[in-house]
């Protein structure tokens, strides 16, 4: 590519960057919802096994899973009940989805640059993980993009132009 400038407007990432921004995009993402009381996370887990995301975490930090009446956070398994009550106590939104079983097949970053895709990489989860993140101990290996990820590519990227961000990356999980 040519040398260019490549500027994203701070307040378009101030309000894109924040987890929070994926339910303006709902048909681009497994069915989620935005829970900020136990009550909501507990309407959450009857549906489905979870994964509870914080909105302004990056790098797979802070997330946690919820199978039915085990919690696993920070590397630790424990009762619902008790992490019910440890969040009721601080409790911060937290962005709940279904746990996608196919997460240890890997999930890929695409990078999109002014509408462009200008790379991608699957990312795979180490050995007895489910988190596929670098910082979590996976690895990436180069990808293909399918037609699928080129439509949404397209989509998300004329959906961000509008909140000035032309340079972003995305992820998919492998089958879903």
């Amino acid at each position: 590519y040519p040398e260019q400038q490549i500027i994203n407007q701070p307040s378009g990432m101030v309000r894109t960057s924040s987890k929070a921004f994926l339910l303006e995009v709902p048909d681009l993402c497994p069915p989620m919802a935005l829970c900020r009381s136990v009550e909501d996370i507990e309407r959450e887990r009857r549906k489905y096994p979870l994964v509870l995301k914080p909105l302004n975490e990056y790098g797979g930090k802070g997330l946690i899973r919820i199978t039915g009446n085990r919690v696993w956070e920070d590397g630790k398994y424990r009762s619902f009940r008790i992490f019910a009550q440890a969040y009721a106590a601080t409790p911060q939104p937290l962005l709940a989805m279904p746990f996608l079983e196919r997460v240890s097949e890997g999930d890929k970053r695409i990078i999109v640059c002014s509408g462009r895709i200008i790379g991608a990489a699957l990312r795979l989860p180490a050995h007895g993980s489910w988190l596929c993140n670098a910082a979590q101990g996976g690895v990436s290996v180069a990808t293909d993009i399918t037609p699928e990820e080129r439509r949404m590519a397209r989509r998300l990227a004329k959906r961000l132009q509008q909140e000035g961000i032309f340079l972003f990356g995305f992820d998919t999980l492998v089958g879903n």
